[in-house]
């Protein structure tokens, strides 16, 4: 299928030729090279204790991962406030390793690492999470062990990672908490008494981003459908009803224009207001209490809920290909916009996000990945110009060939 699109690709200094590749999402070449890792991790076995009262997290974590390329180090990325107390191999012989810049960890192995070949780390460590001293990205809050709400971020490296939202892998994560709170992550759940409290075990058996945990002393979840459930704190509980129910809208909205994601369950969890305002892993969309509650607030629940579908399901090669998953979630809240409150409410909604995709064009929209992932540039054009990119292949293709074209893509 061949599509103009020359005059709309021209404000966004986008070629011809990679306008025609938007319709089969291919990646384009990029002008700015990216550092590659060298492994990739493909699962974890992680068990965790959070003591809110002293803000500590200690953890084991067991990581299985393949040599990309032959090596002769190993290197992680784990929250800077984290102090690793060993790393072993199976055989549980230790491995050097040192701190490096940019909270990483790098692990270097008595033999070099073989291409191809899968090997597992056992990393040990614990650290006070509290405020954003260590965090890797800065002034920003992604792992805390705080009372009444403990969140431990996938963005926040709480775990040894690699390749933030590209590198997808599996996961066993085992919490133990103190009675009294609730915890919330990725997957089948079950629980039952541990040394210090209750452990929560959780299960992900699909490549994807499972890293996400949030704890807290929330009240009992309201649940307006049997796979819907709003997990709120005391100040919040007035609300959790409507907004229980604006998800299970959204939620059947986006299924209906998409299909079946992942997972048909959906927890929707109360965050700290000093956090992040909303953040995503499969099964969960996290909002920070501030946001629940208030009727202009649907569009980050609906753009929140849309990465089950664009960036759990299916996720960029690159970060210079983010724009796919976070340009369709922004535009899939703009569907919602459009059919809960009409055409002429997405027209209103498009003037905006058009000022905020031209707000940085000097970078072209495939080199987003030299940029930080937090930047407001790369915020802005991956959600904002990424959004356009998607609305302007509507406008050339009609409707009934862009939802063919979404749901072929997932």
């Amino acid at each position: 299928m061949k599509i103009l699109m020359t005059r709309c690709c021209t404000s966004f200094r986008l070629g011809a030729a990679f306008c025609g590749a938007i319709l089969l999402f291919t990646t384009a070449a990029t002008l700015f090279a990216q550092q590659k890792t060298t492994i990739s991790i493909t699962g974890y076995t992680i068990n965790a204790q959070l003591s809110p009262a002293d803000h500590k997290l200690s953890a084991t974590a067991q990581v299985t991962f393949t040599a990309l390329s032959d090596t002769d180090t190993a290197i992680f990325e784990l929250h800077g406030a984290l102090k690793v107390e060993k790393v072993t191999d199976t055989a549980n012989k230790p491995l050097s390793g040192e701190r490096g810049p940019n909270a990483t960890v790098i692990i270097t192995p008595p033999t070099p690492l073989v291409k191809g070949q899968q090997y597992t780390y056992i990393f040990t460590y614990d650290g006070m999470l509290s405020g954003d001293a260590g965090s890797p990205v800065e002034g920003l809050k992604l792992a805390q062990v705080e009372d009444p709400v403990s969140y431990l971020l996938y963005a926040g490296r709480w775990f040894p990672m690699v390749g933030y939202l590209t590198d997808r892998f599996t996961a066993d994560i085992h919490i133990t908490v103190p009675a009294g709170y609730r915890v919330i992550g990725s997957g089948p759940t079950t629980s039952g008494p541990a040394a210090g409290g209750e452990q929560h075990n959780f299960h992900w058996g699909k490549p994807g981003f499972p890293g996400t945990i949030i704890a807290g002393k929330f009240d009992a979840p309201v649940s307006p459908a049997s796979n819907i459930h709003v997990y709120t704190t005391e100040a919040h509980k007035q609300s959790a009803q409507d907004y229980g129910q604006t998800a299970l809208r959204e939620f059947a909205f986006f299924t209906s224009n998409f299909g079946v994601p992942q997972s048909t369950q959906l927890n929707v969890v109360e965050l700290p207001n000093d956090a992040v305002p909303a953040a995503w892993a499969p099964e969960i969309a996290a909002v920070a209490g501030s946001r629940i509650g208030n009727k202009n607030d649907f569009r980050l629940l609906a753009n929140t809920i849309a990465h089950q579908w664009w960036g759990s399901e299916i996720s960029p090669a690159s970060l210079n290909d983010v724009w796919i998953t976070n340009g369709m979630s922004r535009y899939g809240e703009l569907m919602y916009l459009e059919d809960s409150a009409g055409r002429s409410a997405l027209n209103a909604a498009i003037q905006d996000v058009s000022s905020g995709a031209l707000a940085y064009d000097t970078i072209p929209l495939t080199g987003a990945g030299r940029l930080d992932t937090f930047s407001p540039q790369f915020q802005s054009m991956t959600l904002e110009k990424g959004a356009l990119v998607f609305h302007m292949l509507r406008w050339e293709v009609g409707n009934d060939s862009f939802f063919k074209i979404l749901r072929a893509t997932l």
